[in-house]
């Protein structure tokens, strides 16, 4: 084992390095202190590592209260320039401290340490005092009157970025640390050289707030002296597992349309907008207009029509639609649909909670107005929501409402008075607002205003 030498008070005493290395560690003698305040909206477990290790920090733990307000205390420590024990003995440095009365002798050999950096601080990390020395000086002395009783950690830091340090029983009353630096002969062993770019560079710590049952919250922070803004972290709770879907198939015997269908919680659900046309359907054509079908043979003439109504399906008036679905399905209520968005997660739209806005809706297909192709779902249920838009319809069969690939909209039966229905509405408005992105709600419209949107049939 490595030992280092201290004389205190007439008689020697063995520190190992082992011992000497864990009071480094403990970054109690940081240069001065960092201090973060932490409010976090539930009981929570704050951890902040290094990201660089070389100055001997450790990870710090911190357990808060929820809403209430806590200090997280990190050394500001260098991410280099605390050279270890072991380095310091390579280089045939040793630092020999003397301790009589208050009265401390460093005795530094002058190839090594030209110039130093002295400085105390209690074993909470306050600084007591701290100076610089230069072996071109015939005396250097740093003092301070009237220091508490107390542990002390004394460290000194060349100019080279290699440092040392030494814990020292101070018995109160005035201190006086005098350095001398003292000739001597060898070769220097240069292990462990530090730039001093990087010893200008304060620590980052890559900080994980964590509670039973929530998602993590993880960020970086490089923290300044002292005070440091305050740190607002709200943790949300992971979801419940999403329910089990089985996924099967279904004929439309009246046009042999083959659907997929979803079968959860008790709901077999058409995975796919009803594609069967009527005299009041309609479908996207080119630049965004939507053309009403009258029974054609084939449906719609144009092949980018088809293939719109193959894909998004057709759109109906709400009185089309309540009769839309083929025997043995029906168009749902509102409380049908709300049974299916509690099962996928409800109306929750944050980023990493599923919520029905992400879990519902396809994985491919969902662009914002700006052309960014980043509202998709996971698709978890194999519903496969698409955006198949709105309109309006119209006497001349063409209408120029569209929103595909931005909104999609679903009819339900249930009114709201005379004149007003609800509808299901998603939507991937923004690139970078969750709540946007993943939009899903339930709202009521005015059945007189001739809208027409897509229907999804709920099987009996």
């Amino acid at each position: 084992m490595k030992r280092l030498t201290f004389v205190r008070s007439g008689r020697t005493l063995l520190l190992s390095a082992a011992v000497a290395v864990s009071v480094l560690s403990s970054g109690a003698f940081a240069q001065d202190s960092s201090f973060i305040p932490i409010i976090v909206n539930i009981d929570a477990t704050v951890k902040a590592v290094p990201i660089n290790t070389v100055g001997g920090a450790v990870p710090v733990e911190l357990a808060v209260t929820g809403d209430v307000v806590d200090t997280l205390r990190l050394p500001y420590l260098k991410t280099t320039g605390v050279a270890y024990f072991g380095v310091q003995r390579n280089a045939n440095v040793p630092a020999i401290v003397a301790n009589r009365g208050g009265n401390i002798t460093v005795n530094l050999q002058a190839q090594s340490y030209r110039n130093a950096e002295i400085s105390l601080h209690s074993v909470n990390g306050k600084r007591v005092l701290r100076g610089k020395v230069s072996s071109s000086n015939a005396a250097n002395v740093i003092s301070r009157g009237n220091v508490a009783t107390g542990v002390y950690l004394l460290s000194v830091k060349g100019t080279d970025g290699k440092a040392v340090t030494a814990r020292l029983t101070h018995g109160g009353g005035g201190l006086n640390i005098n350095v001398a630096f003292a000739d001597a002969s060898g070769s220097i062993f240069d292990a462990h050289k530090i730039s001093k770019k990087a010893a200008d560079e304060p620590m980052t710590w890559i900080v994980t707030v964590s509670a039973e049952g929530c998602f993590d919250s993880v960020f970086a922070i490089q923290p300044i002296k002292w005070t440091n803004p305050q740190k607002n972290i709200g943790l949300y709770r992971k979801p419940p597992p999403l329910p089990e879907s089985v996924k099967g198939t279904f004929i439309d015997v009246r046009n042999g349309k083959v659907y997929k269908t979803i079968t959860v919680v008790g709901q077999t659900w058409m995975a796919e907008n009803l594609n069967y046309s009527t005299r009041d359907s309609w479908c996207y054509g080119e630049g965004g207009n939507i053309y009403k079908n009258a029974v054609q043979q084939p449906p719609l003439s144009s092949a980018a029509i088809q293939d719109n109504c193959v894909k998004y399906g057709y759109l109906y008036t709400w009185e089309t639609a309540k009769t839309a679905c083929p025997i043995g399905w029906h168009l749902p209520t509102s409380d049908e649909w709300e049974t299916l968005i509690d099962s996928a997660g409800g109306y929750t739209t944050f980023e990493r909670y599923y919520g029905a806005g992400k879990v519902l809706r396809s994985t491919s297909g969902w662009f914002d107005y700006a052309g960014n192709n980043t509202g998709n779902g996971t698709d978890d249920f194999g519903f496969s929501a698409l955006p198949g838009g709105s309109g309006y319809s119209s006497s001349d069969g063409i209408s120029y409402r569209g929103d595909i690939g931005t909104y999609g909209t679903w009819w339900t039966t249930t009114q709201s008075g005379s004149d007003r229905v609800y509808v299901l509405a998603m939507s991937s408005y923004s690139s970078s607002d969750y709540s946007s992105r993943y939009n899903v709600s339930m709202g009521v419209v005015n059945t007189g205003q001739n809208l027409i949107y897509s229907v999804r049939c709920l099987q009996n």
